[in-house]
């Protein structure tokens, strides 16, 4: 009877932890068939005629070549070619192409989030757009009260799925906007699944100083979409590569950029993870070495950033962004450690993440949850900061610790936040040095 218990006991603990690790793989960035980043050897001359060679000799097809960032392209390879591209002479690296996600994947559609609509309000439903009101997270930061500095002259790409271009609340520069993503929409936002991701992060960055909607962090930051997610939510490597490969060549214009999405590659993730996210690494340096601050947002698994190889937030050269539950618009004693939030010691700042009100597709507004909505307030103080203080020489977050103090403000432990050995300080928009 004994061994029969035991024999039972060890089935279920054994479903119960396949179950776990299932749904922890669930949670992890996938290959994508066929697709691969390809890097060439010879890093001068133009890229578009190499991947040219590529297609004649071995009939690959192209998406997105590289001509900044490194020399390389986006290449579909037919089934048994890849050893022949791999080792044709002019190929450096072939690696394998991995999926992003804009949001979690356990509610997101087939893919899933914690980043849900609690409310939404549209303009076409009210007959009109909604007179203005300052969201919990701009008070909190105190960036309404900073009306010296509304970010004038800085531009911020935004880089997701897209901004709604046709919004009244939002000032985007459309003639400078490009789609990445394959969806073919120039930039515009075609999320519908939570009423436009870019968008909503978009509306926390700059929402206009007008009567109606919401007030972003600073209301005269002109934006850039950069659509490098699908109406989906998911994305790739790649299409992150030729998003910053474009930032890169524009970076006389472009001053900061803002991602809101991750890969999670767990804490045994394969070579070809480890190869993809390298040249997406590569990718984010190039950038910032071009003057470009990126910020990132930390992702919503509730893990650690570094263990679990979770890119671009594990990268030293980014601003790195947690989240804060806030109900009040206060840096008080009731502001919680989101639960979803990831943390590490990569982490840098952290702003609310919690039922934020931002603009949604259609004219209209949300209130959505994440660190995807974390991210956008740091976005826009940086912006502040660049508008006051000029543009750094190099977007490197390490050489920016000038920088992040001037844009923040020490704090203590949150209940339930993580101990990773570091208290990352509060975004905070109204400091002496952005006046």
């Amino acid at each position: 009877m004994l061994i029969r218990i035991l024999i039972i006991l060890s089935m279920i603990l054994g479903n119960c932890f396949s179950l776990q690790a299932n749904a922890q793989n669930e949670n992890l960035s996938q290959p994508i068939p066929g697709q691969f980043i390809v890097k060439f050897k010879d890093q001068k001359g133009n890229a578009s005629d190499k991947i040219g060679n590529l297609e004649k000799k071995h009939g690959a097809m192209t998406d997105n070549v590289f001509e900044n960032s490194f020399k390389g392209a986006t290449i579909h390879v037919p089934p048994g070619k890849e050893k022949d591209v791999a080792n044709d002479p002019d190929v450096a690296q072939l690696v394998q192409d991995f999926t992003v996600y804009a949001v979690d994947r356990n509610n997101h559609d087939d893919h899933g989030s914690p980043e849900i609509e609690a409310n939404g309000m549209s303009s076409a439903s009210m007959g009109g757009a909604p007179a203005q009101v300052i969201p919990t997270g701009i008070n909190w930061i105190d960036a309404e009260l900073n009306t010296t500095n509304e970010g004038n002259g800085v531009t911020v790409a935004v880089l997701d799925t897209g901004i709604d271009f046709n919004h009244p609340d939002l000032m985007v520069n459309t003639f400078l906007s490009r789609d990445f993503s394959g969806d073919n929409t120039g930039g515009n936002d075609n999320n519908r699944s939570i009423g436009g991701h870019g968008t909503h992060c978009a509306g926390v960055i700059a929402a206009l100083d007008n009567s109606i909607g919401v007030l972003g962090t600073g209301s005269k930051i002109t934006l850039v979409s950069v659509k490098v997610l699908r109406s989906s939510g998911i994305g790739s490597f790649s299409g992150i590569i030729a998003g910053l490969d474009y930032v890169t060549a524009n970076a006389g214009t472009i001053a900061v950029t803002n991602s809101s999405f991750g890969a999670n590659g767990g804490i045994n993730p394969s070579q070809s993870y480890l190869d993809a996210v390298n040249l997406l690494h590569a990718a984010y340096q190039r950038a910032a070495n071009a003057g470009v601050v990126n910020v990132v947002a930390a992702g919503n698994e509730s893990v650690n950033v570094t263990t679990n190889n979770c890119a671009p937030a594990m990268y030293p050269e980014v601003i790195t962004v947690s989240a804060v539950s806030d109900s009040n618009g206060i840096q008080d004693s009731a502001d919680t450690w989101a639960y979803f939030s990831n943390f590490g010691t990569e982490v840098d700042i952290i702003a609310p993440g919690v039922n934020i009100l931002s603009t949604a597709l259609g004219g209209g507004y949300s209130s959505l949850s994440g660190t995807s909505f974390s991210s956008p307030y740091v976005a826009g103080t940086v912006a502040l900061y660049i508008s006051k203080n000029g543009r750094p020489a190099n977007g490197n977050a390490q050489l920016l610790s000038s920088l992040i103090s001037t844009i923040s403000k020490t704090r203590s432990p949150l209940p339930s936040e993580p101990s990773d050995g570091y208290t990352e300080p509060s975004c905070y928009a109204n400091g002496a040095g952005l006046k």
